[in-house]
């Protein structure tokens, strides 16, 4: 069972770089329109809804919302919002950044937006979320502990997807608080559809939690390859050749991590040495400035003797001194931007850097854990 555990972690995280091999992975932000205002809802009654509105099109799982409609920012949050609605647009991920602009939400409704997939990791942030619904789109697993973070919520309704494959335990950390749970239509029948008191989820869960809920020629190709290995081992059979070639895979993963761990570290290089030439051009640029005023304060001091005088050239000097003052101030200015943009673009590298590093170090430590396997079969959690 350790066994099926770990291998788990790692065929999953496969499993998900395969299934987002061609979206774009750049962190993005959006600013997107909504309708404000009361919606009445299943179970909860009226609650006051963001409903978008407009284009919107999320089909990067980086996705940050940092406004809406120009009026909702990270800096002036709307508290009154508790559920984020959308309907009939393009919404494939659960966008980050809604829990700085709504800082009271408790919901999420997403009615035929395409939705591929949700993470636990989008829902963190949603320590108080009562309702999740995702209905009429195209999810196709429930990976387990997804709901680890949602402790207190109380309705989900995932009607109408793909699903062919459900963890066990996706539904055990909210056993307690879960009330209603709408689950037909799915690609598989796990004996859940419509189960609308606690009682009756109750017995749902118990049900779900016995088997794995899922016809084997429809779960995920790599969960298929986690049961024949598990039926290798329960019958004697050559672990160390199904380890060897699980741990070939994981060598091609590393070796691609690798790979762009390595273009990262020679964009962080690059970035930093920008940096240092815009910051020694800023440098320049601003001795250029102060040695303008100078010799416009100098300039001006001129200009009174002159006027006190004859006058003439003087005045001449001191527009073509202010002159190339405003053009060492402008020059200045385009060299502080162009730092700030430098500034971001590598902040933005060293955290893709950081993301490599963990799905590096998660290779790394399947590949050994394998590897053990293969060299002590007897080992506690490879038999």
């Amino acid at each position: 069972m350790k066994l099926e555990l770990n291998l788990a972690v790692i065929l999953l995280i496969s499993l998900i770089a395969v299934t987002n091999a061609d979206s774009p992975t750049k962190a993005v932000n959006i600013s997107m329109e909504c309708t404000i205002g009361d919606v009445n809802y299943i179970y909860f009654g009226i609650e006051t809804s963001c409903t978008a509105k407009g284009r919107l099109n999320i089909v990067n799982m980086n996705t940050t919302v940092t406004s809406i409609d120009g009026g909702c920012s990270r800096s002036n949050p709307n508290p009154r919002i508790r559920v984020f609605y959308v309907v009939g647009k393009v919404v494939q991920y659960v966008p980050s950044g809604l829990d700085v602009l709504f800082p009271n939400l408790m919901g999420f409704r997403f009615v035929s937006t395409q939705m591929k997939l949700v993470t636990k990791e989008s829902l963190q942030p949603y320590p108080n979320l009562l309702m999740f619904a995702s209905v009429g789109n195209q999810i196709e697993y429930l990976e387990k502990d997804l709901f680890m973070y949602n402790t207190k919520i109380e309705y989900i309704s995932l009607r109408s997807n793909r699903i062919s494959y459900i963890d066990p335990t996706v539904f055990s950390v909210i056993g307690n608080s879960l009330q209603q749970l709408y689950m037909e239509g799915q690609a598989i029948a796990c004996g859940i559809g419509n189960t609308i008191t606690p009682n009756s989820v109750k017995n749902a869960l118990s049900k779900l939690s016995s088997s794995i809920c899922a016809d084997i020629t429809n779960a995920p190709p790599l969960y298929i390859l986690l049961l024949e290995l598990k039926e290798q081992l329960a019958s004697g059979g050559n672990e160390s050749s199904t380890c060897q070639e699980e741990l070939t895979a994981c060598n091609g993963n590393l070796t691609e991590i690798q790979t762009n761990l390595t273009a990262l570290n020679e964009e962080v290089t690059q970035l930093t040495t920008e940096l240092e030439t815009l910051n020694t051009t800023l440098l320049t640029a601003n001795e250029e400035l102060q040695s303008c005023n100078a010799t416009a304060e100098t300039c001006a001091t001129d200009l009174e003797t002159c006027q006190a005088g004859s006058g003439g050239t003087c005045t001449t000097d001191l527009a073509t001194c202010e002159g190339d003052l405003a053009t060492a101030e402008a020059a200045t200015a385009t060299c502080e931007s162009d730092k700030a943009t430098c500034d971001g673009d590598l902040v933005t590298c060293e955290a893709d850097k950081g993301t490599c590093d963990g799905d590096l170090t998660t290779c790394n430590d399947g590949k050994a854990f394998c590897e053990n396997c293969r060299i002590n079969p007897g080992d506690i959690g490879c038999v």
